[in-house]
């Protein structure tokens, strides 16, 4: 996708398996479509590379909303060429998260409650904010936040376990807070 907000949250009842909404020129209209395979659905939103030629003086102010439904397990793939990313994940089940940037700032706020399998999240140019919700209980295998060019930033949460913890900025500051108590090596 290239638009310049892609917010990702929890919507507000379950009458739907997802809830969004869009603003964008006609020449960047996003593509979406949801197949239900067995009990699995899967969303995939996309824009034809072939619209993405801006004419001169044009400017991106595309927004996508995405709203998924609570209580049911989620394995969400997020990726966009340009544009920031706000991710609350505070309400959603997800068992696994893989978010790539490539231009623009991430925010992800993380589930208060999950066992994931993977937890991964880059920018190639754009600062990485990762967080969790107060007294949030994370566990995973691994978790990887990283940004070729900008700053990263990442509060761990303070109950769960995170298995290997790889954070990584090659032109950027990295910040790793964690809770009091917490045992770290570096």
């Amino acid at each position: 996708l290239s638009v310049s907000e892609l917010v990702i949250g929890a919507q507000a009842g379950k009458q739907y398996a997802v809830q969004g909404d869009y603003s964008t020129d006609a020449i960047v209209e996003p593509s979406v479509q949801y197949d239900v395979r067995g009990n699995t659905g899967e969303l995939t939103i996309t824009q034809p590379t072939d619209q993405l030629s801006f004419p001169s003086g044009w400017s991106n102010q595309n927004r996508i909303s995405v709203n998924l439904p609570a209580g049911i397990p989620i394995d969400l793939t997020v990726s966009s060429d340009m544009g920031s990313m706000t991710l609350d994940l505070s309400k959603l089940d997800i068992r696994s998260l893989t978010v790539k940037n490539e231009m623009g700032q991430v925010t992800a706020i993380l589930p208060q409650s999950a066992e994931m399998e993977t937890l991964s999240i880059s920018a190639s140019m754009g600062s990485v904010t990762v967080k969790p919700p107060d007294g949030s209980t994370i566990t995973t295998r691994d978790m990887r936040v990283e940004s070729d060019s900008g700053a990263v930033t990442v509060n761990l949460p303070s109950k769960g376990s995170l298995g290997e913890v790889y954070v990584r900025s090659d032109m950027g500051s990295v910040q790793v807070l964690a809770p009091d108590g917490a045992s770290l090596s570096m």
